[in-house]
């Protein structure tokens, strides 16, 4: 582990490009619905009028730059491990000697996950590493979060189906 870990803004998952943005509108505009017979709903596959609903939502009412906005204030650290860098929420207490909990996510899943516990933890240090997708994100997942249970008194495994210890 780094001892000097980046945190804040430097820390935060990068802003996304315009451009990218301006593409998925455009792939969102270019949808076409593939005609079915009325009422299969989900039997077949995502119902129609449910995507159309929620392609709607991303072209016309999502708000990226704000979801974005609240994404990256939250209290990121980047530090380095022996298998690469590791992204985390950090979430200091006021009181140096509060205990720290670790959250750790499934795969897949994400950090993000306990963003609405973060407010109910502030008598203790919140650490929650991310664990990035990559092609070996099994693996990657396994080596990143490893050091964390020796290094931290206490330690909350949570997730979805398939979740386990380390």
């Amino acid at each position: 582990m780094t001892t000097n870990p980046l945190t804040g803004h430097e820390a935060a998952p990068e802003l996304v490009p315009e451009a990218v943005i301006d593409d998925l509108r455009s792939r969102i505009r270019s949808y076409r619905r593939v005609p079915l017979p009325a009422g299969l709903g989900w039997e077949r596959g995502t119902d129609g009028d449910y995507l159309e609903s929620l392609l709607a939502y991303w072209l016309d009412s999502y708000d990226w730059r704000e979801n974005e906005s609240r994404i990256r204030g939250l209290p990121w650290a980047l530090m380095q491990t022996d298998s690469g860098a590791v992204r985390a929420i950090h979430q200091r207490c006021t009181d140096p000697d509060a205990i720290p909990v670790l959250l750790l996510h499934g795969w897949p899943d994400f950090v993000l996950r306990f963003e609405k516990l973060l407010p109910l933890l502030r008598d203790v240090h919140v650490v929650s590493p991310h664990c990035r997708a990559s092609r070996s994100r099994r693996r990657f997942c396994r080596a990143a979060c490893q050091p964390w249970p020796s290094l931290m008194p206490l330690w909350a495994p949570c997730g979805g189906s398939g979740t386990r210890s380390l």
